[in-house]
């Protein structure tokens, strides 16, 4: 595309005036501009870092040059462009040899960790930090200290060394609650460990603690004109709400996360957002927005080599979501593609923690087999689904048929119960093998004569109906002793007295529902408990090896006939 003369000219011109303004600005006060924009606006940074370097380079002063080429740095990096952000950090650490100045020295190397570990170049990443923290410390630099602090506790985090994180996030707390630095300094501190701590607790899945963190630092971080920051934060409150399950406040802070990444112009941002937004839906189970929201994100990735926090993630989170459509071939395929990638960086991913990186691999290696193992289940599953068809529908008919059978069984016994009521109101009389027999003899008649027409007497009186009905109760009743009732009544009635009893009570039963329609109405438990039983199940046992049939089935036939 062409750009007008015009507005060249105006571009060139607002440089020059830029330029000019900053000639009455003292070195101090450039430094501080320049710091003040590179999280908010990086392009101006980049601009100032550049006149810094041309007035390094005019009096010859290394310390300027230095300086200049690390702060330009910082300022690529928030752009999202990481190649060009450690191209002026080497330059700078080249012309520290010319440098007495412990302030740059630190700025230097932690700039170089930062970048380093934004690249996945984690084998330099500890070894820059240390020469910062040591150098800080020595030279008793506080803010410095806590700064670096903040940026091990990133890397930790970004290790999967959650809890070494918040140590040393607790660690820099505590230097600012001491009052090591002023107060200006200490609120941008505050604001950031706040964020950080929002950060790590989103990886530890506890949403309340982000909420917290994320709000407090939101409130801190928009008096420091904080772009960049405030857009994590927006994005950790995404996260969180997400995690809670509350999709509708989520997508309104991961909208302002966007909003904001696509104005700070940084890529590795913007894909983290998206990463989000993908979570978020795959919760909600709109898997094909996931796919689309990934497949855009890993093409910009690919073609761009970015390198971010969730890049290896994303791979995980696409595959899963064509495992939930059912897209096998494609599930495997960005499994595959992680797997790929993970060993083609391996010389270059020089990583700290091996154990918590190899657990990474095998997990995803689990995944990976146990989608060609439910591939190859779905071939299986095509294959036989006819034979497997038939075998059901047989063994529906076969049950079809062995219900039809049993039905008609149960409908001949309920017409033989019906036509034995029809004969005689006695519908079960159980004999049992009779136990001590032989000593009835010893009873009188007159005790045996008392016995049986106490118990008649019970029978009119339906006391079987009662649950307190036993040996022990019916004897008191009839005023003798269980010994001699349990002999009478097996002597007379050829049954022991539990079988008696049962035997009472589910002929009474079977006229009952005969007879009385509301009686039908009653629920099996209802009917259980009025005949005396403490539970459905004895009722059902005893009534259907009397009958034949369930309770159930002969109320149903019952009501047919009405």
């Amino acid at each position: 595309m062409r750009i007008p003369i015009l507005f060249l000219f105006f571009i060139v011109t607002l440089n020059a005036q830029e330029k000019d303004t900053l000639s009455a600005v003292s070195y101090n006060n450039l430094k501080t501009l320049i710091k003040s924009n590179i999280r908010s606006n990086p392009d101006k940074a980049i601009l100032y870092s550049d006149y810094l370097l041309k007035k390094g380079l005019e009096q010859n002063d290394f310390a300027k040059q230095c300086l200049a080429h690390s702060l330009k740095g910082a300022s690529f990096r928030v752009l999202g462009d990481v190649s060009k952000a450690l191209e002026q950090q080497l330059k700078a650490k080249t012309l520290l040899g010319n440098v007495d100045d412990p302030e740059i020295l630190v700025t230097v190397y932690t700039a170089l960790g930062n970048t380093y570990s934004d690249l996945g170049d984690f084998g330099n990443v500890l070894p820059s930090y240390f020469e910062a923290l040591k150098t800080a410390e020595a030279n008793n630099l506080k803010d410095k200290v806590i700064s670096l602090k903040h940026n091990l506790a990133y890397f930790k985090d970004q290790i999967g060394e959650s809890n070494e994180a918040l140590k040393l996030l607790k660690e820099s707390k505590k230097l600012l609650d001491e009052g090591f630095v002023g107060n200006g300094v200490k609120s941008f501190y505050s604001s950031h460990n706040d964020m950080l701590q929002a950060m790590v607790y989103s990886k530890l899945n506890q949403p309340d603690s982000i909420i917290v963190y994320a709000k407090q630092g939101l409130l801190k971080k928009k008096k420091h004109n904080d772009e960049f920051s405030l857009q994590g934060l927006y994005n950790y409150l995404g996260i969180a709400y997400t995690q809670k399950n509350d999709f509708d406040t989520a997508l309104k802070y991961l909208k302002k996360s966007d909003s904001l990444s696509k104005i700070i112009g940084n890529s590795i941002v913007l894909m983290e957002v998206r990463h989000s937004y993908a979570s978020l839906y795959y919760k909600r189970k709109e898997y094909e927005k996931v796919i689309s929201i990934l497949q855009s994100s890993i093409n910009i990735t690919e073609r761009d080599s970015l390198v971010y926090q969730n890049n290896d993630d994303n791979y995980k989170l696409i595959a899963n979501a064509y495992k939930e459509i059912g897209d096998y071939e494609n599930a495997n395929l960005y499994f595959e593609k992680y797997m790929a990638k993970y060993n083609a960086n391996k010389a270059l991913y020089n990583i700290i923690d091996n154990g918590f990186e190899q657990k990474r691999v095998e997990g995803f290696k689990k995944e990976l087999e146990q989608l060609r193992i439910e591939k190859m289940k779905q071939s299986k599953y095509a294959k036989y689904a006819s034979l497997l068809a038939i075998l059901i529908i047989l063994s529906l008919l076969l049950l079809l048929l062995k219900f039809y059978k049993t039905k008609k069984k149960n409908e001949i016994k309920f017409e033989a119960l019906l036509n034995k009521l029809n004969v005689s109101q006695e519908i079960v009389d159980t004999k049992d093998v009779i136990l001590g027999e032989e000593n009835s003899q010893s009873i009188s008649i007159e005790i045996k004569t008392q016995i049986l027409e106490g118990l008649e007497k019970l029978e009119t009186q339906e006391y079987f109906l009662n649950k307190d009905c036993n040996s022990y109760n019916v004897a008191k009743k009839i005023k003798t002793n269980t010994s001699y009732l349990s002999k009478v009544v097996n002597s007379h009635y050829q049954k022991n007295f539990n079988t008696y009893i049962n035997d009472l009570r589910i002929n009474y039963a079977v006229l009952k529902l005969k007879d009385d329609a509301k009686f039908r109405r009653y629920s099996i438990q209802s009917i259980a408990e009025e005949l005396g039983y403490k539970s459905s199940d004895s009722f059902t046992k005893y009534f259907k090896k009397h009958t034949g049939l369930n309770p159930s089935f002969f109320i149903k036939q019952l009501n047919n006939l009405t």
